[in-house]
């Protein structure tokens, strides 16, 4: 309508409103234009500071990955590396005590067996098959798999020196 001329004085009050804000915008910037360019320039001269610092700070980015984090990393690997074969060194070490308190229960089975003492011999085998059971990675060295077919041969001479007072206690010969 305004295009038109339809409502010209329509028209013409948007005209006279957009000379009288154009003159209010001029002299805004006229009045505050020094300002503008002092706050630009320190802006431009801030940007100088600003490039420095960045280049600054990736030098020393750079630095401290070279000099701190990669011997860091380095030596955390290492740790874990070293907790493993701790690890690994216990639980060879904890093999190693089982089988030689699984031998000592066996020769004491042995001796007791051959004593004529059934009971404490029987709970000493026992014992031994406990602890095999117990850490089936002890089976997979050879002194494991030597107490694990040595075994049968002490429960055999058990089992025969028990079954020998069972009879002479049944036929009263004790």
């Amino acid at each position: 309508a305004v295009a038109r001329g339809l409502d010209r004085e329509l028209h013409s009050e948007l005209v006279r409103g957009a000379r009288s804000y154009a003159v209010t915008v001029a002299e805004v910037c006229h009045s505050n234009y020094e300002r503008f360019l002092a706050s630009v320039g320190e802006i431009v001269s801030i940007g100088g500071e600003a490039g420095d610092a960045l280049r600054r700070a990736n030098l020393s980015d750079a630095s401290l990955g070279q000099e701190t984090v990669g011997p860091l990393l380095e030596a955390g690997s290492r740790l874990v590396e070293c907790r493993e074969a701790q690890r690994r060194a216990l639980h060879i070490c904890r093999i190693v005590h089982t089988l030689g308190e699984c031998h000592a229960l066996l020769d004491r089975a042995s001796s007791r067996a051959t004593a004529g003492r059934s009971r404490g011999a029987l709970d000493a085998v026992g014992r031994v098959r406990a602890m095999l059971e117990a850490d089936p990675d002890i089976l997979e060295t050879a002194s494991g798999r030597a107490v694990e077919a040595e075994l049968p041969k002490v429960e055999g001479m058990v089992l025969t020196g028990a079954r020998r007072c069972v009879n002479a206690w049944f036929l009263g010969e004790a």
